[in-house]
């Protein structure tokens, strides 16, 4: 992008998420042609932050108490690392002011939410994306040519399982974590609809039907449970039926003591590919194992938005919210169908994570995940845990509306 002007970016908070996205695009300012410049921050809580600010002013960046406030500065987009329930509302502020929008993943808490920011993007015909990193990557576009080309044969089945420990201090930092709700907006979170939401999406991007669409469910059978007292779950097993004929089995947990990366496993007739955490990915034949590197998932990211704002064509995926799309149904048929059950304290220990941290840890989940992951079955349907119970479906061909949670 060398003759290309940086494109101007205004970030939205000083905290949590929004202290890396600061950091990546201050480095990212190093480069000698860099894609994006930072211009202006908003920040309510100026006295927590007064040394990030400080720092800020120095080097000419521009702070403001409000979004409104940054919106009126000499930006051309905002990057949105801000709550889930703040999704949509930010989105359509920034919008309306005209503004690209990098938006934290997930999109949005709720089916309506994200059909609400499509049509914002609409009336403002300005960009989207979303941040789910993994979707921004060059093997990302490798893994999918290989898929539609028909090299590895027609998919058959994909499996997701993943077991982060998530302890006090996880759920501790902000009010909306594990909650159904906050300030009377969807936010549905959960290890599927936030930390390990990157892999579900990447999975449905994969097996679409051509380079650009994901695939989407038909159908959701879900069990819900929860080892800790929060509103929603912590741990999930989900089997999603998609419109290709292909079934995705998800197995995740935040109640664990031990760490088990995701990997992402699509089996095709003649060969199958591995996704794993470390931005590293594996492509199996008879011929041997072919192994791709992506390098760092977040500037892919911030280099193909760059492009994408300026109307530039690039190999990269862009992680749209009708990309996204697929996934929020899938979330919210899970929890429209099956009501979220508590494990009972028995099979529950307290146990360390995290450098010292502590969570609520279900004794054996690991273990059971894997044997699910392997055998392709969902939790009761191993049989392997004494506590799980019968999977509720939920038909999603046509899913625009979330009527909530499912009761007890």
């Amino acid at each position: 992008m060398s003759a290309i002007e940086p494109v101007a970016v205004g970030i939205a908070g000083l905290g949590g998420y929004a202290a890396v996205h600061r950091k990546e695009l201050l480095d990212i300012m190093k480069l000698p042609s860099p894609p994006l410049r930072l211009v202006a921050v908003c920040e309510p809580d100026q006295t927590t932050h007064a040394a990030a600010i400080a720092e800020l002013r120095a080097m000419g960046i521009s702070v403001f108490a409000g979004l409104e406030e940054m919106l009126s500065a000499p930006i051309e987009a905002v990057f949105l690392p801000v709550p889930i329930d703040l999704h949509r509302s930010m989105t359509e502020i920034a919008l309306r002011a005209g503004k690209a929008v990098l938006c934290e993943k997930p999109p949005a808490g709720s089916i309506d939410d994200l059909d609400a920011m499509i049509a914002a993007r609409e009336s403002a015909a300005r960009p989207v994306a979303i941040g789910y990193q993994t979707m921004y990557t060059p093997d990302t576009v490798a893994l999918k040519r290989r898929l539609l080309s028909g090299a590895l044969g027609r998919p058959q089945h994909a499996t997701l399982m993943a077991c982060w420990p998530r302890g006090d201090t996880y759920y501790s930092r902000a009010t909306w974590a594990g909650a159904l709700k906050r300030n009377g907006v969807w936010v549905l979170d959960s290890p599927a609809n936030n930390a390990l939401s990157h892999f579900i999406n990447l999975g449905l991007f994969l097996l679409g039907p051509n380079l650009h669409s994901p695939a989407y469910p038909l159908s959701v059978e879900a069990e819900l449970y929860r080892a800790r007292p929060i509103q929603n779950y912590d741990t999930i097993s989900m089997r999603l039926r998609l419109d290709g004929g292909v079934d995705m089995l998800v197995l995740l947990t935040h109640a664990c003591s031990q760490t088990i990366h995701p990997i992402l496993h699509i089996q095709a007739e003649t060969g199958s590919i591995r996704v794993y955490l470390s931005e590293r990915c594996e492509i199996t034949t008879s011929a041997g194992t072919e192994t791709l590197a992506s390098g760092s998932c977040r500037r892919h990211m911030m280099e193909r938005f760059a492009a994408l704002v300026r109307g530039r064509g690039d190999d990269r995926m862009v992680a749209h919210l009708e990309t996204c799309r697929p996934h929020t149904v899938a979330i919210c048929g899970a929890s429209q169908a099956a009501p979220v059950r508590t494990v009972p304290e028995r099979f529950v220990r307290r146990v360390e994570c995290n450098r010292g941290d502590t969570a609520c840890a279900i004794a054996g989940i690991e273990d059971a995940f894997a044997t699910c992951t392997a055998r392709r079955l969902m939790l009761h349907e191993s049989r392997l845990v004494p506590w799980s119970e019968e999977p509720r479906r939920l038909d999603l061909a046509g899913y625009s509306h979330f009527a909530g949670p499912a009761a007890c």
